[in-house]
């Protein structure tokens, strides 16, 4: 498991990111009229993965009325689509439904009828999502048979125009703000939106509530610069001064990769080591050291 997959698993562990990404991005009649005070992890040990991997962590449970609704969140971290989204979603509403029918102890196995479920898939790959929503879609011929089982998309990084999304509506929390960083393409930029964000978190009591936020930046940095951060941020200073190292760390490294193909170019047009350090102006070691590794 990656850094970046644990750090999400980590971070929607938390009850109040779940909420708060159910309240700011999923756009359905009933997200108003849940109970979040309720919202409590459900214990699904039977979930299987086709890898070997489980989905305990990433299912919860809230009152809808007098009645629950489990919410199934699956994390997608990869840059191409998943076509196979649908018929997976299938797979682990099934296994969620057959396990709470089989057990004694719950009200499904008495009245034989089943929850309902929402499937979300939270996605932050570079491709546009264009699987089938729905395993209805994926079938040959519907005439023989029908199915529908749909799931609900939140991709991060292409949001639709016009759909929820409660950054564009200036709602700041720690979803909210991870998922601001996420759309950060640019290194470069990532620094202002950090400072932004530390402006608003100017007291104690707001920077205390982003404590998930920190725990997620530190993986989020370590991934995204290839590097090792030992310890969580304390908070958003500190996580601004990472990024600005690990930047320009990055550029540094950039300049010294290109002073190097440029060597070598010269090298290839058969100047030698005295020629290239004069024309070039580099130190005679450094045009040394790539004659060794040429």
């Amino acid at each position: 498991m990656g850094q970046q997959d644990i750090s999400y698993k980590e971070f929607f562990s938390d009850p109040q990111n779940v909420a708060d990404l159910l309240r700011g991005f999923v756009d359905k009649d009933f997200i108003n009229e849940l109970d979040y005070s309720t919202l409590e992890r459900a214990n699904a040990d039977f979930i299987r993965k086709e890898s070997g991997e489980r989905h305990d962590d990433m299912i919860w449970r809230l009152r809808w009325k007098e009645r629950w609704l489990y919410v199934y969140l699956i994390l997608e971290f990869q840059s191409s689509v998943d076509y196979t989204m649908p018929v997976r979603i299938m797979s682990y509403t099934a296994e969620l439904w057959l396990s709470l029918l089989n057990n004694k102890n719950t009200e499904y196995h008495k009245t034989r009828k089943i929850p309902p479920v929402l499937p979300i898939v939270l996605y932050n790959g570079i491709e546009d999502w264009d699987a089938a929503r729905d395993v209805g879609e994926m079938l040959q011929d519907k005439s023989i048979s029908n199915v529908s089982v749909d799931y609900y998309l939140i991709d991060e990084l292409h949001p639709t125009p016009g759909a929820k999304d409660a950054i564009s509506r200036g709602i700041l929390n720690c979803v909210t703000a991870l998922i601001e960083v996420e759309r950060t393409k640019d290194k470069a930029n990532l620094e202002e939106v950090l400072h932004e964000l530390a402006k608003k978190l100017d007291t104690k009591e707001k920077l205390k509530s982003f404590e998930t936020f920190l725990r997620f930046m530190r993986r989020f940095l370590a991934t995204k610069f290839h590097k090792t951060i030992p310890e969580d941020f304390n908070n958003m200073q500190e996580v601004i001064t990472m990024t600005r190292d690990f930047a320009a760390i990055e550029r540094a490294d950039e300049r010294i990769l290109e002073r190097k193909r440029t060597i070598k170019h010269m090298i290839s047009e058969g100047l030698n080591a005295e020629q290239i350090a004069r024309y070039g102006g580099y130190d005679i070691k450094e045009v040394l050291a790539c004659f060794d590794n040429k």
